[in-house]
């Protein structure tokens, strides 16, 4: 509980600096009326308060006044992020003009528009902000690759299609899970994994959702771990929303899906916070694994468990959303280096990071677009 309310603490002060900051920025273009001024301000403290807001009616069965308001507070979220890494990014010129006047009196420098530039900055954040909205609604398929000598000669390749972060909720719902069926049907694969994050509250028509996933076609399986949110959720309810969708829920254990491939799944490390882990470690599951055989390892959060590199071949990750709204993926790559993308580990061991298949927060990505992976193995000898 501690946890949870110094995280609520930290969020809101933060945020509460990104509106401070944009009111200084909008304050020169107000009238001079107090009671505009304070209604602004008021303005400004309801949609500071808006995400909690949601959350409590939620939590008092509200939640068709809950979905409004969280669609409010997410929608205003993005947009202000925006607004933020705009007017950030020019104060920042500011600053260096500044300093460059200050070390070279006589730099001829162009003339700076001052307080004029803030319409330039609404207008981008706005205009970025509505291309952000069909970006999120691009999926694409990235392609992976990996050669190895662990299949059997009477199979040359193993198709596996990855879905994660996809964040079902209120406005996120069957449409996503469609056009996300759609997609992996023309890719046909083997296998279909989910790596955590696929429900959150709030979802509307939660059956026809795992009725449309249910139907995906998937010879040797379908497999899913928890992410965070499953048990921000409530694991009650999002570990049956999974099974229901038809994916074998891994919770620190292993299958075999092929007497030579090994697929084992962890429980995300929010587990700890609520009903604890399940199952085993990476290290104790592979424990007289037999290094002739195929290893892939599921895991939410792109981190790699010490000790292991070498007794498996690839780790498919998310929750990165690789940073969802640019610029804030640099500070998301600070926490979690491996962002997004393919990296080789050393050893003979690899880690896929998804960029994520939906949003969260705002239904916004920018220079993040969402994805579908499919890993391809094949045979070297092919």
């Amino acid at each position: 509980m501690r946890s949870v309310i110094l995280f609520l603490l930290t969020f809101l002060g933060l945020y509460a600096l990104l509106h401070a900051y944009t009111y200084t920025k909008l304050r020169h273009h107000l009238p001079r009326s107090w009671k505009v001024r304070a209604g602004v301000l008021l303005g400004f403290g309801l949609l500071l308060a808006s995400p909690v807001l949601g959350r409590f009616l939620a939590a008092k069965g509200w939640e068709g006044l809950a979905i409004s308001v969280l669609r409010i507070a997410y929608e205003w979220m993005g947009f202000l992020l925006l607004f933020v890494s705009a007017a950030l990014l020019v104060d920042l010129l500011r600053g260096m003009r500044f300093l460059v006047q200050r070390l070279i009196p006589r730099a001829s420098l162009p003339r700076w528009p001052g307080n004029h530039v803030f319409y330039p900055i609404l207008v981008a954040a706005l205009g970025t902000g509505v291309y952000a909205h069909f970006e999120a609604r691009a999926i694409r398929t990235e392609q992976v690759v990996v050669e190895t000598d662990k299949l059997p000669a009477e199979r040359q390749t193993l198709r596996i299609a990855q879905i994660t972060d996809l964040h079902f909720n209120a406005w996120n719902g069957m449409g996503l899970a469609r056009r996300v069926a759609e997609e992996i049907r023309d890719l046909r694969p083997d296998l279909l994994v989910a790596t955590g994050d696929m429900l959150d509250r709030g979802v509307r028509d939660p059956e026809e959702i795992t009725r449309i996933l249910r139907e995906i076609p998937a010879p040797l399986g379908k497999y899913a771990i928890t992410g965070n949110h499953e048990f921000y959720s409530g694991p009650g309810r999002s570990i049956p929303f999974l099974e229901r969708a038809g994916f074998r829920v891994l919770r620190g254990e292993a299958d075999y899906p092929l007497p030579w491939l090994v697929l084992a799944g962890v429980d995300d490390e929010a587990s700890h916070r609520f009903e604890g882990p399940r199952g085993a470690s990476f290290g104790e599951m592979l424990e007289g694994v037999g290094r002739d055989r195929l290893v892939i390892l599921l895991r939410h959060r792109p981190v790699i468990e010490p000790g292991i590199l070498g007794r498996f071949d690839l780790q498919l990750s998310g929750h990165t959303h690789g940073g969802q709204i640019f610029p804030f993926s640099l500070i998301v790559a600070r926490v979690y280096p491996f962002l997004r993308g393919e990296y080789d580990l050393g050893q003979g061991s690899r880690i896929y990071v998804s960029r994520g298949t939906g949003t969260w927060g705002p239904p916004m990505r920018f220079l993040s677009p969402p994805e579908i992976t499919l890993v391809k193995f094949r045979s070297r000898l092919e």
